[in-house]
């Protein structure tokens, strides 16, 4: 075999020849523009990295958050002062200029919510830790089919981050696009996560989008939007838009993505492509999905026009911790909530003193009247109101949903044990909460009412619109479902209690030989 000297040409001279002068500049000119590529990727990554964190560095201790190798672990965040001066203000004029395109700028990084909430006390943490034993659940962004439905599970992750699930309790609610103006007053009463489920069929979705994007970017809240609420989105199978945004930055906070200037775009006054194909809403549907995003063990799930009475996420979790005993408890349970009506232009009360005065001067009672007065009807009602009010929260009363208070339907605080809603269900038909109502009550489930605690909803709340299919033909279509089809049905899974009451009889619309 020839060595390489003995050949008529160099192995240079065969390389140029066979792959020619043009081939050979080419290759040279892709391999300087993979080096160029390279070079302003390592600066893109590092100009992120620095303005990301230099502000971060520069924020005095008792605001710095953890970032790895900058500050220490054991730095605390001081909650009085953080949203005014840590998180970006809503008004910074760069969200109107375009100014600066980096978002992250108006979400600062690795914020961890229990260096939010004001539940301070480690003593507290510890104990919740312990007596709870529960998981952490996953909070990435997925697709998920759900029934009919395609679910666009955390399109939009609160600031807050991943969460220890003993930290706080999960406002768990559900909505479109018309709801998201109630979120103003709910962030400044809850001061934990909040998971929205909002129903967005076809042409609603980009509406839907562009509500988030409004929320996140315009009102004085939302930097505590930002910091609290996380996003579900679920589409019909049979009213897929034509195009889903699955890109999250899409509805990011920041420059460019939206013009605050302009009416809010769940004000509009165009109609709802869902009134428009008379879609019914599947609020049980919502409901569940919001359930099944939240990050903590404990959960209250309730309508997105009703607001909790301040600090409820802080006294319930250091009633947990004082007392193990109440989830010793044999039974099953559910922490009920009293919910009261409030009239129109009225300051909504904060506490039980608050309230107290309202219902003094008529502007604010129990639901106790109309079709809803049997479910909302709890024992000792006149009781409980005229109690004098504590700074805690405790335990006012331990019922049943029977007897007088059989057709009682409570919102409550619950974990991810509980039952689901039945999604056969819709907001135009109502009975909605009814099936699982009368699911707990066969169990055998325990309502420890709580005192000093409720929740709120103000006449008229925002409300979603309703469809014309919602009159008494879809209701009645509803009851026969329920007492023909689905309670036999109950009853073979779940088994019979006496005492317990599927349905009681509205005036208003009629049953046929039904057995409640």
């Amino acid at each position: 075999m020839a060595n390489r000297s003995d050949l008529p040409y160099s192995e240079k001279e065969v390389r140029r020849y066979i792959m020619g002068p043009k081939t050979s500049f080419a290759l040279k000119c892709v391999v300087i523009v993979n080096i160029l590529g390279i070079a302003c990727f390592g600066c893109y990554l590092f100009r992120s990295y620095y303005s990301s964190t230099k502000e971060v560095t520069n924020l005095p201790p008792s605001l710095q958050i953890p970032i790895p190798g900058l500050i220490q672990a054991n730095e605390t965040l001081d909650y009085h002062t953080f949203f005014e001066e840590y998180l970006v203000d809503s008004t910074d004029e760069s969200i109107f200029t375009g100014e600066d395109n980096d978002f992250r700028s108006y979400i600062r990084p690795h914020v961890r919510l229990s260096q939010v909430l004001p539940l301070e006390s480690s003593h507290v943490m510890g104990k919740l830790k312990a007596f709870l034993k529960c998981n952490n659940q996953d909070f990435k962004s997925k697709i998920v089919f759900r029934n009919n439905y395609y679910v666009l599970k955390n399109y939009y992750r609160a600031a807050h981050g991943e969460i220890e699930c003993y930290t706080a309790v999960t406002y768990a609610t559900h909505g479109d696009y018309t709801n998201l103006e109630n979120l103003r007053e709910l962030v400044n009463r809850w001061d934990g996560p909040i998971s929205v489920a909002l129903y967005a069929p076809g042409k609603d979705f980009q509406r839907t989008l562009n509500s988030i994007k409004y929320v996140l970017n315009c009102l004085p809240e939302s930097p505590l939007i930002r910091l609290f609420v996380t996003f579900h989105i679920y589409i019909p199978v049979d009213h897929i838009p034509g195009f889903v945004r699955y890109n999250t930055r899409y509805v990011s906070p920041g420059p460019g993505y939206i013009n605050c200037a302009s009416r809010p775009p769940y004000k509009t006054n165009s109609e709802q492509y869902r009134v428009q194909k008379k879609i019914l809403y599947p609020i049980n549907v919502g409901r569940n999905i919001a359930r099944d995003g939240a990050l903590t063990h404990f959960i209250l799930d309730a309508d997105i026009d009703m607001y909790p009475s301040a600090g409820l996420n802080k006294k319930f979790l250091e009633m947990v911790a004082a007392d193990k005993s109440i989830l010793q408890m044999k039974l099953p349970k559910v922490f009920a909530l009293p919910v009261f009506e409030v009239a129109p232009q009225v300051t909504l009360p904060r506490n039980k003193t608050d309230l107290q005065e309202l219902v003094k001067g008529g502007k604010a009672h129990f639901i106790s009247k109309g079709p809803y007065a049997k479910c909302n009807s709890f024992m000792n009602a006149d009781k409980w109101l005229n109690g004098n009010e504590t700074g805690d929260i405790s335990v006012f009363h331990v019922a049943k949903r029977m007897g007088p208070h059989k057709h009682w339907e409570p919102f409550f605080i619950g974990t991810q044990d509980e039952p689901e809603y039945n999604e056969r269900f819709s907001r135009e038909g109502e009975l909605d909460r009814t099936a699982l109502a009368y699911t707990l009550c066969v169990l055998d489930y325990d309502f420890l009412l709580l005192d000093n605690a409720f929740l709120v909803h103000q006449i008229p709340a925002a409300k979603m619109n309703q469809s014309n299919l919602s009159d008494f033909s879809v209701m009645e279509k509803t009851q026969k479902y329920l007492l023909q089809v689905l309670y036999p049905q109950l009853k073979e899974v779940y088994g019979f209690q006496k005492g317990c009451s599927i349905l009681h009889s509205r005036t208003d619309i009629p049953v046929n030989n039904a057995t409640m």
